[in-house]
This record gives structure tokens, sequence and C-alpha cells, in this order.
């Protein structure tokens, strides 16, 4: 679908909101305003200064404000993972909602995106959530920039929809600004999402503690198959398919 401008809001390790400019598809511009962390309040930045910015950016790009895709990549964003006997699907799934409501009892605050698969005689759950200020925020910031038409994702699910492979089964580890990305598709369903700062002792953690509990734990499947965007320091050893790919693009 055709965006004239792309926004990608990052606050883990250096916060930052990349601003990608389009023309038929075509990217044309690129800028950041980036943040420090100790400027943000509870994990978002100050909304008159990042309006300020954006719209002279834009100005400056002479960017057409109809349509806008917003990206968030928030380090509050959690996991919660459920699993209940693979019974009939309304047992099941009220089962799933009671022990949901259970763990996250203020559970209506959260924006929440689930996606579920069969394991053995079990029924997997994973619930991928964020407060629904995150979204509240940057609707007003793009609204009040002027864009007539707003779509909300979250990076692991745009990352996970542009990285389908022939096998259902994999790892995705992409690269931008010093952020790695890590997303976990098991036969086809968005299972795992970490994303940490890009350092090798980071990457090695996350394979252990992310990657490993599927494979050992859960849905106990071997990871065959890991692509990445780029050639990445810390998975020397590991056989993996480079594809570079630019969001947007």
């Amino acid at each position: 679908m055709e965006r004239d401008v792309i926004f990608q809001f990052n606050n883990v390790g250096k916060p930052y909101l990349l601003v990608k400019v389009f023309s038929e598809d075509r990217l044309i511009n690129k800028g950041a305003i980036e943040f420090e962390a100790s400027s943000l309040v509870n994990g978002l930045p100050n909304y008159s200064d990042v309006y300020n910015k954006v719209d002279e950016f834009l100005k400056s790009k002479e960017a057409n404000r109809n349509s806008a895709l917003f990206l968030l990549n928030c380090s509050q964003s959690f996991k919660v993972t459920t699993q209940v006997p693979n019974i009939n699907d309304k047992k099941a799934r009220k089962l799933y909602e009671t022990e949901l409501a259970n763990k996250v009892p203020n559970h209506d605050s959260y924006d929440v995106k689930t996606t579920e698969c069969v394991s053995g005689n079990a029924r997997v759950y994973y619930d991928f959530m964020l407060e629904k200020r995150y979204i509240e925020f940057f609707n007003k910031l793009v609204e009040s920039l002027g864009f007539n038409k707003i779509d909300f994702d979250y990076y692991y699910n745009y990352l996970f929809n542009a990285s389908k492979c022939e096998t259902n089964t994999y790892a995705y580890f992409y690269e931008e600004k010093g952020v790695m990305s890590l997303v976990l598709s098991i036969n086809g369903v968005l299972s795992a999402y970490s994303s940490f700062e890009n350092t090798i002792e980071n990457i090695r953690m996350n394979i252990s503690s992310v990657i490993d509990r599927h494979v050992f734990e859960i849905e106990k499947v071997d990871i065959k198959t890991v692509i990445a965007n780029k050639e990445i320091a810390g998975l020397d050893g590991i056989d993996i398919t480079v594809r570079p790919f630019i969001i947007g693009e």
C-alpha cells in the first residue's frame, strides 16, 4: 500500500524516531530525531518538542501528508504465554481468558496482539502487550500533523510479515541504528519477539533465552532456518541467509 510517510519510534537502547518520506512507494528522504533516555517520561518524549521537530522536517522535505504508517518498538512491550489443554475451541478459549485475567488483571488497559498454536496436547496462546497510552500518544501526534489516514503496527509484527520465507519455522534477525530485533516464527505463527541493543553478548543471551525456550520447552521444534538483513557479528558459526531489507522499500 502506498504511504507518504513511515514513522518508526524506538525506545530500546538509544531512543529515536525515524521519519521516512516516500513518493510513489520510493524512499526519497529519511531523518532521525534522537532523544536522551533521561528525557523520556514513562518511555515517551515531550509531545510539543517531538511535534515541532517532525513538523519542521516534513515541511523541509515538502512531504505529502495523506497516508502514514506508524511503527512502535517499545521496551515496555511484553509477552504473556498461556498454555491450556487442547480441548474444544470454546472451552479452551474460556480457560485461556481466565488465566490471562489472573496474570494481567488490568489487561483492558493494554493493546493486545494474540497468536496461538497447538503443541502436543496443549493450546498455546501468545499475547504481545503494550499499554494503550503509547498508541494514543502517537495517534494524537500524527493526527495533529495533518495526516488523513493513519495505520499503526508493531515493529515486530511488521518484521514478521516482511520476513516470510520458504519455511514457516525460522528465526529472523533485523538490525537498524544499533538496535537488534529477533522475530521467531514457529509453523507460521509469530511465537516470540525480542529487541535489544546490538552487542554480541545480547545476541547470544537472546538466542539462549528466547530461541532455546521454544526449541526445548514449548513447541520443541528445531530452528534450522536463520535469516538476517545483513552480516551480524554474534551469529558466527550459525548458518544464516542474508536478505537485505529496508523497512518501507
